[in-house]
C-alpha cells in the first residue's frame, strides 16, 4: 500500500514560547507513514492490571503530545494509539 513504518522514531520540535525556546522531544514506538497523514502506535508492558490502568491517563496523553508532534513538523494529521502488550511468558502465570 505504499506505507512506511518507522520504529523508535525520534522526534523534536523547538518552538518560540514568548521570550523563551520550549523543546519537546521523544521517542515514539512505531510511527507509520501513509504520505497523507500518520498513524503512531506506542505500546507499553506493564505486567500487572492495576500498574496499567493506574498509568493510562499519563501515557494516553504521552501518545497525544507525540501526535502532535508529528503534525506540527509534517503538516500532515497524525492519529495515534496505545497497545498495552503482554509477552507470551506474563500471560500464563
Amino acid at each position: 500500500d505504499g506505507s512506511i513504518a518507522r520504529s523508535e522514531l525520534s522526534v523534536m520540535r523547538a518552538e518560540q514560547v514568548g521570550d523563551r525556546v520550549v523543546v519537546t522531544e521523544g521517542v515514539i514506538d512505531l510511527a507509520i507513514d501513509d504520505g497523507a497523514s500518520w498513524r503512531v502506535i506506542d505500546w507499553k508492558t506493564d505486567r500487572d492490571a492495576a500498574a496499567w490502568s493506574a498509568r493510562i491517563e499519563g501515557r494516553t496523553d504521552q501518545v497525544l503530545g507525540y501526535t502532535s508532534l508529528l503534525t506540527a513538523i509534517t503538516g500532515r494529521p497524525a492519529t495515534g494509539q496505545l497497545e498495552h502488550v503482554i509477552s507470551a511468558d506474563d500471560a500464563t502465570t
